[in-house]
């Protein structure tokens, strides 16, 4: 669907949350700078690069870059990954950047574990936290306020554009 999610991930993951997992990863089909569904779906939102990936100029673009808790650079066991994550750092502090901004941009290597643990570390931080100041509930309640709206504007469409005519729209429309 557009925003890159399937219409059907937002209550995937109510089901997965439901059922008691305490950490739910939703991977993306590689979202553009307009496919940010995942940011209105999740508690956080986590952006990977990779060296040698184009990430310097997906990093000076708005959009996808705004959206993000946490920016990841993964093969950190590359010698061009400091410099990705670098070049993250210098981007996204032109543009409002979080005071703690040095520590979200993180580097790990999926090769040799390196910073996995940190990285889990600072997801499960960051659940502990909206969970204790309430703020896990108040992104539940914007979730269910944009799958209202959405559900909304679907019927509408609907009934807009369906195949029956409908004096109402037929009046409207002449």
């Amino acid at each position: 669907a557009l925003g890159g999610l399937s219409t059907a991930t937002g209550d995937a993951l109510d089901v997965l949350d439901a059922g008691g997992f305490d950490l739910i990863l939703t991977e993306t089909v590689g979202a553009g700078q307009v496919d940010v569904e995942i940011a209105h779906e999740s508690e956080t939102t986590l952006v990977l690069f990779a060296p040698g990936a184009g990430d310097a100029i997906q990093a000076m673009k708005r959009g996808l870059m705004e959206v993000a808790d946490l920016w990841v650079v993964n093969k950190a066991d590359d010698a061009a990954a400091e410099k990705v994550r670098g070049d993250l750092v210098g981007s996204l502090s032109l543009h409002e950047p979080p005071d703690d901004l040095e520590e979200r941009v993180v580097l790990t290597s999926a090769k040799d574990g390196a910073g996995v643990d940190g990285l889990l570390g600072m997801l499960c931080a960051r659940g502990a936290a909206l969970e204790s100041s309430g703020a896990r509930d108040d992104l539940a309640r914007g979730r269910i306020r944009r799958r209202l709206a959405a559900a909304a504007c679907d019927l509408v469409a609907e009934r807009l554009l369906g195949a029956s005519a409908d004096p109402l729209i037929d009046a409207v429309v002449t």
